[in-house]
């Protein structure tokens, strides 16, 4: 339990990294995604959940892959593997609850900021921040 807490403040840190960056430069680096797998992996090796780890990351890809398909390329592609590399650290069921607080948050955020003029229909928004939002909330729950 202790060495879960440190290891989901590390990723935390890193999502708060790579959410900077992308509200800065909108890009996500490759070598923070990177770092979150080796956490992932380190995880892996002390909760010994394989099997769940492999089937999150292909449900991640599916789920990811039918939303980039309805999305018309909505979403980039450093979210597509921020995403990813999450559902590999978290498992199945703290992913989907971490899709449901990204999945709100950033609707919400993207219709305030639509009705009160901030942005056009047009628009990119970071997504990063939404992730980062969504894994800490999944955390906390």
């Amino acid at each position: 339990m202790k060495s879960e807490i440190i290891l989901n403040c590390i990723v935390i840190a890193i999502l708060i990294w790579i959410a900077v960056v992308d509200i800065k430069q909108k890009r996500i680096p490759n070598k923070l995604v990177v770092l979150i797998v080796v956490v992932g992996a380190i995880k892996v090796l002390f909760i010994k959940a394989y099997v769940e780890t492999f089937i999150a990351t292909i449900i991640a890809v599916l789920i990811i892959g039918i939303c980039q398909v309805l999305s018309k390329e909505g979403i980039g592609m450093g979210d597509i593997k921020l995403l990813i590399a999450l559902a590999f650290y978290c498992g199945i069921k703290k992913f989907c609850i971490s899709m449901l607080i990204i999945s709100v948050t950033a609707f919400l955020t993207a219709m305030g900021l639509l009705i009160f003029r901030r942005i056009d229909k047009k628009a990119t928004l970071p997504f990063a921040p939404f992730i980062a939002i969504g894994f800490i909330g999944s955390t906390l729950v």
